[in-house]
């Protein structure tokens, strides 16, 4: 166990001094990447990468030799719009949606629901995020509640039953 815990710290210190090396960015632009690592119901550990740094094709999973989450962790798109990290919960008659968005103020905040898909958009001085969530059920376009605190966004759902399909005669 102590030699993963080294190679990891070796990895850590390269990245770092990569970053370093990247933020000589005159908008004093700062630099984030992480991840987070939890157990799913199946057993295996998944992990998910989160910032804008470019993407690093699942170094966290591959350190932790697990699947990778989301549709494309850690993604930095040419016009510097980030991924940011967002968790989603089922609490059984509602789902709640979680997304860091530091650095930009609530007005800037664009959020749209529509079958079992969330977006999220906002943009700030030195900030632009974009996620397009998927969630674990039906979701109905108007959230129950909605807060923007610390730089965080809660967005709270009742799920919605599965639409019915068209009969076409």
């Amino acid at each position: 166990m102590t030699g993963l815990f080294d190679d990891m710290f070796a990895q850590f210190e390269e990245e770092m001094g990569r970053m370093m090396t990247l933020n000589d960015d005159p908008k004093g632009r700062s630099l984030v990447w992480g991840y987070s690592a939890y157990t799913g119901p199946d057993g295996k550990t998944h992990v998910n990468e989160y910032g804008n740094m470019p993407r690093h094709n699942g170094q966290a999973a591959r350190m932790l030799e697990a699947p990778t989450c989301g549709p494309d962790s850690a993604q930095t798109e040419a016009d510097g719009t980030v991924e940011p990290y967002y968790d989603v919960l089922d609490k059984g008659e509602t789902i709640d949606v979680v997304v860091e968005l530091p650095g930009v103020e609530k007005e800037m905040i664009k959020v749209q629901s529509r079958g079992r898909h969330v977006g999220v958009n906002a943009e700030g001085p030195y900030h632009k995020y974009a996620a397009y969530i998927q969630v674990p059920d039906y979701v109905g376009g108007k959230p129950e509640k909605a807060e923007y605190k610390n730089g965080v966004l809660a967005i709270t759902y009742m799920k919605e039953e599965a639409p019915e399909d068209v009969n076409v005669e």
